[in-house]
């Protein structure tokens, strides 16, 4: 006798009363959400402060201004991009 899929209130029974197409697709046919703008957001100052505390480590610290800050953003930013992380609005890289 195969064991019956246990049911949380978090994880099933709102997401059916939100929406049981939603509730369909996630639970029956597998699909997983997309990662959010707060993931987006959390990666990208995580990953420039990540490549800042290499420059720091490298003893660099005499190049990093603003405008260095600025570029290591940037080319976070557009490398999140192209790696299927959804972007965030430009209000919020602002």
């Amino acid at each position: 006798m195969a064991v019956k899929r246990a049911y949380s209130f978090t994880g099933d029974l709102k997401i059916y009363e939100t929406c049981p197409r939603q509730y369909q697709f996630f639970r029956e046919y597998d699909f997983t959400p997309s990662r959010s703008s707060v993931i987006f957001f959390g990666l990208l100052v995580h990953q420039t402060i990540e490549e800042i505390h290499r420059i720091v480590l490298d003893g660099k610290l005499d190049t990093l201004d603003e405008v260095r800050i600025r570029e290591l953003f940037d080319r976070t930013f557009r490398f999140l991009c192209l790696s299927d992380v959804r972007p965030i609005g430009d209000a919020a890289q602002k």
